[in-house]
């Protein structure tokens, strides 16, 4: 062999170019020296089918494996022995990321109650980092079943203090099995650096008092993390958050309690690392707090999805309220999703869209309502006006009264020359000419000339407008890359009228 692959460098990047199974598996027959660095590229990240590839390193003669469609079933033929782990135990060592998905606990359940019976070490897979587990089936039974049980008390067994990225989801009726099981957890891996602990039907129960406590119990003993999505946590669990220096990913299905959180640290110093933040159902009165916190840190991307509850002044006071901080600044992102009760959701009101004009440097905007915007198509210029560089600009509504003509398009294409994607709801009554906007030295005609996608949301549109609309948005968007309605679903008359503008658009183009 030539000394040049005796260096270990070159045969790691040779390893690397071989992202088939099949490749880097024949390379690891080739000789000793590229045995190690293939066989750790190939179990790195193994896929659906492990636990099925280290039942096939055990001896022939130990067991009997009866693999239907949805079930794994497991029939010793002798009692196991230490060596029998010899083989399995070395791919085992090799695997750095897990994924299991729902209906994969169920499948293999057999396999995991024979590794917890007779696996020798601690950890099955000891070199493990990232752990992605579904639990459970959203349409089971509400309490949580036997399976559940077993499937959670072999998972103790998946914790290596190796482990980084702990992901696990599990049904609203199994959660509190679930978090029963997080002291075992931050016991092996206190390095844990990204935590996702999610419900599968999310929306079906609300975070009760003794979840959002064992979760922040778990939150208050890792240091080092980077990213965690969880439904709830406390002020204590909140306050050691923003005290974490490494911290850029915060997301909350449910909202703090709503009583003043102590602002025991500087202002300066909290959330010094924060760039993502997104809680799905915000009381206004602990947004407000949240403010305090965050104003001063490099958020770039902000999501809040109000309580339905949530006033119009209300609204209107965050908003005032965050265009006054530094924070209006940063941001890159600004989102407000539909509540959780979307019917009484009240309506965005026109002064709380003006004070987002103050976030000069958003590249996107989108707001979901039930009811329709408050806005008119020179109150909606004015804001963008104060947004130069925005890419998306999304007001989704669900009602189709609109206050914005269609000549609002031809502004924008003016104030926000770097848009590419616009979801409006339009009040079509009127069909614009595409007249000539001042440019730096000659008239010019208002277009976008990029590629672009367009929503007309819930629009309203007459048969014998088809025609006039297809050619003011060919006109307007010569490089159109999609046109659609949010009517597909609701109104199939409608829904079929935009369809044929988007066939005509394209004809026309």
């Amino acid at each position: 062999m030539h000394r040049c692959l005796q260096i270990s460098e070159i045969i790691l990047n040779v390893v690397a170019y071989l992202p088939q199974s099949r490749d880097l598996a024949a390379v690891a027959l080739v000789c000793r020296a590229f045995e190690a660095p293939a066989l750790d590229s190939l179990w790195r990240e193994p896929g659906h089918d492990l636990l099925q590839h280290i039942l096939g390193c055990f001896p022939d003669d130990l067991l009997e494996v009866f693999a239907a469609l949805d079930k794994i079933t497991l029939r010793l033929r002798r009692p196991i022995l230490h060596k029998d782990w010899e083989r399995p135990s070395r791919y085992c060592a090799r695997v750095r990321s897990l994924l299991l998905k729902a209906d994969e606990g169920s499948k293999y359940l057999d396999v995991f109650s024979l590794f917890t019976l007779s696996f020798p070490g601690d950890f099955v897979f000891p070199r493990l980092h990232i752990l992605r587990w579904i639990l459970g089936n959203p349409a089971a039974p509400a309490a949580a079943t036997k399976e559940e049980s077993d499937l959670l008390g072999f998972l103790r067994m998946l914790i290596p203090p190796t482990l980084q990225r702990f992901h696990i989801e599990q049904r609203v009726g199994g959660l509190k099995l679930l978090l029963s099981a997080l002291p075992s957890i931050t016991s092996r891996a206190r390095s844990l650096t990204h935590v996702h602990l999610g419900r599968l039907r999310t929306r079906a129960a609300i975070c009760t008092s003794g979840e959002r406590e064992a979760i922040s119990d778990f939150v208050l003993r890792l240091e080092r993390l980077e990213s965690l999505i969880v439904p709830a946590i406390d002020g204590r669990a909140f306050l050691h958050l923003a005290a974490l220096p490494g911290l850029t990913n915060l997301r909350l299905e449910t909202c703090l309690e709503s009583t003043r959180i102590p602002a025991i640290l500087p202002r300066a110093e909290t959330f010094v690392a924060l760039q993502t933040l997104r809680v799905e159902s915000l009381a206004m009165s602990a947004a407000l707090n949240f403010l305090l916190f965050i104003s001063s840190s490099p958020l770039v991307h902000l999501s809040l999805t109000p309580v339905s509850s949530a006033s119009i002044e209300e609204l209107e006071e965050f908003y005032s309220q965050l265009a006054a901080t530094e924070l209006a600044l940063n941001l890159d992102s600004l989102e407000q999703p539909l509540s959780q009760s979307p019917i009484a959701q009240r309506a965005v009101s026109r002064q709380a869209l003006i004070s987002i004009g103050a976030c000069e440097n958003l590249t996107s905007l989108s707001m979901y309502s039930h009811p329709p915007f408050d806005i008119d198509g020179p109150t909606l210029l004015t804001v963008a006006s104060g947004l130069r560089s925005l890419e998306t600009l999304r007001l989704r509504q669900n009602d189709p009264h609109s206050q914005l003509p269609l000549n609002t398009l031809i502004g924008l294409s003016a104030l926000c020359p770097a848009l590419a994607l616009v979801d409006l709801t339009f009040d079509t009554t009127t069909i614009p000419s595409l007249c000539a906007i001042p440019g730096k030295r000659r008239q010019r005609r208002a277009r976008f000339s990029e590629p672009f996608e367009l929503a007309m949301g819930r629009s309203v549109l007459q048969g014998g407008q088809v025609f006039k609309i297809a050619r003011f948005i060919s006109g307007l968007f010569p490089e159109l890359q999609s046109l659609e309605s949010d009517w597909y679903n609701t109104n199939i008359r409608m829904s079929q009228r935009w369809e044929e503008v988007q066939e005509m658009v394209f004809d026309l183009q």
